[in-house]
């Protein structure tokens, strides 16, 4: 008789298939180590992870909420949690979790960037500015927390901010994330202080940064176009009659810096609703359905990873 692997011998190979983006073989031998160690934290989330790249992300949140019961102290498995929330639509939860972790950890970069952004989807801008001030304060070299905060910060003549920013402009690698980073940020703010004739000295670099790193395949798109044409050519649109769910999303969709992020913000701002930023789930499942790849598509939170 065939000896039962070990519960280390069964996450190592989870890991494995993980590795290799086989995300339903991964989840199985996950699901019978859960029921074999059931304490183990790093299982559930391990677990919720898989259910964030397969977009259930109800699944997520009960993973990640078993992870943080099972080890009160692991901020991984709290800040893992507060990103599923988030996902899940659940904002309010999201920023009462994170504030329990910074009060916790204040000197902890990542609870106050994620509070940061988690009260910038609620609309709370001047508190969402604050907890993103003091992630830079904490890790100031760290050119993403620049942009996140960009969003909801209004810069001013001789701020101080664009000092420090610039002098890690101009010292950041040609076609880095640093680069794209800055550079939007620092164009936004020559927004803010109405100095018109530099934003695009600041916009084209890091535009040109992110082209670099996600080249575009004038051919790819062209096929991609072709295939959303054809799959709706039978389709019948019509007005969708009246729903018994309470739930009505909102789609917000534009060009590049044409006002996306504003719209979403100022709905966000209405207490009966609830902002979820670029999570790029409609993208994924759209190019999924067309039999596209989707792997590569991530929200633009995440394009400087």
């Amino acid at each position: 008789m065939t000896a039962e692997p070990s519960p280390e011998a069964l996450y190592q190979e989870a890991l494995a298939l993980l590795k290799q983006g086989q995300l339903s073989p991964a989840k199985a031998r996950l699901d019978v180590l859960a029921k074999i160690a059931p304490k183990q934290s790093i299982v559930q989330q391990q677990l919720g992870l898989i259910a964030q790249k397969q977009l259930r992300t109800k699944d997520a949140v009960k993973a990640f909420s078993r992870a943080v019961r099972l080890a009160p102290g692991d901020t991984r498995a709290a800040l893992l949690l507060s990103d599923a929330l988030v996902s899940d639509g659940q904002v309010s939860e999201a920023i009462t979790l994170l504030r329990k972790v910074r009060h916790a950890h204040p000197k902890l970069v990542d609870a106050h960037a994620k509070l940061g952004h988690a009260l910038q989807l609620a609309g709370l801008f001047d508190a969402a500015s604050d907890a993103l001030m003091d992630a830079i304060s904490l890790a100031p070299n760290e050119t993403q927390l620049y942009r996140i905060a960009s969003v909801s910060y209004n810069f001013t003549q001789d701020d101080p901010l664009i000092a420090q920013m610039e002098r890690l402009f101009r010292t950041a690698a040609d076609g880095s994330p640093e680069i794209s980073n800055l550079g939007f940020a620092l164009a936004k703010a020559m927004e803010d202080i109405k100095a018109y004739d530099r934003v695009f000295g600041f916009l084209r670099p890091a535009n040109e940064s992110v082209r670099t790193r996600f080249p575009y395949s004038a051919s790819a798109r062209r096929e991609e176009i072709q295939s959303v044409q054809t799959a709706f050519e039978a389709a019948r649109i019509g007005t969708f009659g009246a729903s018994e769910n309470p739930v009505s999303p909102i789609f917000v969709t534009g060009l590049p810096r044409s006002g996306t992020t504003l719209i979403e913000q100022i709905l966000a701002a209405h207490p009966d609703v609830t902002g979820v930023g670029e999570p790029g789930f409609a993208h994924r499942l759209g190019r999924s359905a067309l039999g596209l790849d989707a792997s590569n598509i991530v929200p633009f939170d995440l394009i400087s990873t």
